[in-house]
């Protein structure tokens, strides 16, 4: 019988070279240094800080991890304005959430009053909410 998996050493594979191919990626493209990456946001004048704080915000609607935009702020912004960065974006993309949640939720709850949406009379509202 073929083993499979973690254990019999195949499945091993994939992730080391991922891992291996992620760390040759800097021997071929050349990357800015962090005083470089600083230098630039720090002159590059308002637009990119509103441009982080717009793309942080959307991507707090999407499931993608946010710590490596968190620490590019801190990169890019230094410490204290890299979190101020990130609290603020994060507001204004949990306020979008709650909001787009809210208004799913308003509008089938007028479908169901209203009559006009026959499937709404079948769905609960936990169901509505978890949508």
């Amino acid at each position: 019988m073929w083993r499979t998996g973690w254990g019999s050493g195949g499945g091993l594979a994939c992730p080391l070279c991922c891992w291996a191919g992620g760390g040759a990626v800097p021997l071929f493209i050349d990357l800015p240094t962090t005083e470089e990456v600083h230098t630039w946001a720090t002159t590059s004048g308002a637009w990119v800080p509103l441009t982080f704080i717009g793309a942080y915000a959307v991507a707090t609607l999407l499931p993608i991890p946010k710590n490596v935009l968190s620490a590019a702020a801190g990169l890019a912004f230094g410490l204290t304005i890299g979190i101020g960065l990130v609290w603020l974006a994060a507001m204004i993309g949990a306020a979008a959430s709650f909001g787009l949640a809210g208004s799913a939720y308003r509008r089938q709850r007028l479908l169901l009053r209203t009559g006009r949406d026959a499937h709404a009379r079948r769905r609960t509202t936990s169901t509505v909410i978890a949508k």
